[in-house]
């Protein structure tokens, strides 16, 4: 969950009066989980894995964004989160792969790279689970996050470094969530709620390692993503 952190500003001082705030602070930065965003078009999802891409390029990481075809346009960021600005963005690369065979071979020849990512960022990863699935898209989901679960893990041991995955999903795979526990991620559900004055509003809705509930509501305009409240409750359910 400490992804969250750099896709949304949620121990920022803003929330300096929200209750348990730096007990929140703590559980998310912990939570080392990969984050998968589950929720249908126009959720966000994208925006926000550009945002957790930024934000770690900022932070001297190195990032590889996987996405099906290439931007139509600079995705919106998050009001509060550093700027994409050119300087940051030589740290992130991004790989347009239409075909999952495109997505083994990068994930097959990761021990060829001179430079390695320290986070990889997967857009839709529903695109080339429905290009393996054969029979079984239980079977291709489960077998898409080993493979990168696999790149993560001899990263971090090529290069003593943890390697992070991030992915987004729609919500049509139903059984999606509990496959990813099976890897240890963590799904993070992305629900479209009113549109208000000042955009549509999306409720984001998590679980910390602890079983810690954080909700979020998140207000989606055309040039920015605001966060607009922030619930946290330290008793576990």
């Amino acid at each position: 969950m400490s992804t969250l952190v750099h896709m949304l500003p949620l121990i920022s001082p803003w929330w300096s009066s929200a209750e348990n705030l730096s007990d929140l602070g703590r559980v998310l930065l912990e939570d080392k989980r990969p984050v998968v965003l589950i929720g249908n078009k126009g959720s966000g999802k994208t925006s926000m894995l550009f945002q957790s891409a930024v934000t770690y390029a900022s932070e001297g990481g190195t990032v590889v964004f996987i996405c099906h075809q290439p931007l139509s346009q600079i995705p919106l960021t998050v009001h509060g989160m550093p700027s994409p600005d050119p300087s940051v963005l030589q740290s992130v690369r991004f790989l347009y792969m239409s075909d999952v065979k495109e997505l083994v071979e990068f994930c097959a020849s990761i021990h060829t790279r001179a430079c390695l990512p320290s986070v990889i960022i997967v857009d839709n990863m529903d695109s080339y689970v429905h290009q393996l699935k054969g029979n079984c898209v239980e079977h291709a989901a489960a077998k898409l996050c080993a493979m990168l679960m696999d790149t993560a893990n001899f990263i971090q041991y090529k290069s003593k470094k943890a390697c992070l995955v991030v992915m987004s999903a729609s919500d049509t795979i139903k059984s999606l969530p509990s496959i990813l526990k099976q890897f240890n991620m963590n799904p993070v559900f992305i629900e479209k709620s009113d549109h208000s004055s000042s955009g549509k509003e999306c409720k984001l809705l998590a679980k910390t390692s602890q079983s810690t509930p954080v909700e979020v509501i998140l207000c989606i305009n055309t040039s920015v993503i605001t966060v607009k409240q922030l619930q946290f409750s330290t008793a576990p359910t």
